[in-house]
């Protein structure tokens, strides 16, 4: 009888088994393989475990007014348990995974882009445990030997923003990540603002530039540059992109 009872309350989540997924560390580069593993605690009966998932998701301030100008993107969605366990009550099991992290997952840039592992595990009689941990994407290779550049040009991050792809971008994504430069230094007397987008490959980075250019004072317009970036050579890429905004902003 009291068997009974203990599979009651675990059907209703009471004294049943526990997900907690612990991940190696907290910040990882685009591109980078993520390792962790899922422990799981045991309740108060036997029960089986029949899946495990774990999804891998992103918020952004990119939405309608229904949404809270705020929403959810499936990154990634991955299924970390091969077959099916019996988890024995008061025991602990840890199932190990590992992953490759899309290039194309948006950058952790300001407080606006919240990135996180959801697991989900799928328990015959009770109710779906998750567990969720947040986590910080760095720019992948290209992208952080691109930025570099920009620094050393005299480039100070000022915005990032979110805006509707273009159709030209091949992204999975109905948005994109644009970053707002200003000009300290060396393009200071010519430009008014930098925008860039990066459309992240396993191989390359599309670098979309907007150039909004000024002279005197006066309002030049906005040139617009398209780059295949396939080196990750902060130093090879700083002079490629000097002489493309240079001769942008003499057009």
């Amino acid at each position: 009888m009291a068997s009974f009872f203990k599979k009651i309350l675990a059907s209703i989540g009471i004294g049943a088994a526990e997900v907690d997924t612990i991940l190696e560390k907290e910040e990882f580069m685009a591109g980078e393989v993520l390792k962790g593993y899922v422990l799981l605690k045991g309740g108060n009966t036997d029960q089986q475990i029949d899946k495990i998932k774990i999804f891998l998701l992103t918020q952004i301030p990119f939405g309608t007014p229904d949404e809270g100008g705020q929403t959810v993107y499936t990154v990634l969605e991955q299924d970390v348990l091969p077959n099916p366990l019996l988890l024995k009550a008061k025991t602990t099991q840890q199932i190990p995974f590992e992953f490759e992290i899309p290039t194309d997952t948006p950058l952790s840039l300001n407080a606006n882009t919240q990135t996180w592992l959801k697991t989900s595990a799928d328990i015959d009689s009770a109710l779906d445990p998750t567990d969720a941990d947040h986590i910080r994407i760095l720019p992948d290779v290209f992208n952080k030997s691109i930025l570099g550049a920009l620094q050393k040009l005299g480039f100070s991050l000022d915005s990032l923003e979110y805006e509707p792809r273009h159709y030209r971008m091949n992204t999975r994504f109905p948005f994109v990540q644009k970053l707002v430069f200003r000009p300290t230094t060396t393009f200071k007397q010519d430009l008014e603002e930098l925008e860039v987008i990066f459309i992240s490959q396993y191989d390359c980075t599309e670098l979309f530039l907007e150039i909004d250019r000024r002279r005197l004072g006066l309002d030049l317009g906005e040139k617009s540059l398209r780059l295949e970036v396939n080196i990750h050579n902060e130093s090879a890429i700083l002079p490629i992109l000097k002489t493309e905004i240079q001769a942008a902003i003499s057009r």
